[in-house]
């Protein structure tokens, strides 16, 4: 697993890739309360990019919310998320 919090120094430019698709994610739900039914919070994205990554590996819940997210209207925030290759 890439480390997610620090420096980003260290990193490989695919885990560097990998952490950046992660924050976009993770900053999408921050921001879209109505897509998250006010739940962001709930789903660790008030907290860290590690807490929330944690959530979503826990959360079936959370899971199915980022797989029916398409911010682009093709690719869902799931999919998105199990690209980018931890």
């Amino acid at each position: 697993m890439i480390k997610l919090e620090g420096d980003n120094a260290n990193l490989t430019p695919g885990e560097l890739s990998a952490k950046r698709e992660l924050e976009k994610i993770f900053d999408y739900v921050r921001s879209n309360e109505k897509v998250f039914a006010g739940e962001a919070a709930r789903y660790g994205a008030a907290g860290s990019l590690r807490e929330f990554v944690s959530e979503v590996f826990a959360n079936p819940d959370l899971r199915a919310r980022l797989n029916a997210a398409r911010p682009d209207g093709k690719v869902s925030l799931w999919q998105r998320f199990v690209d980018s290759r931890l």
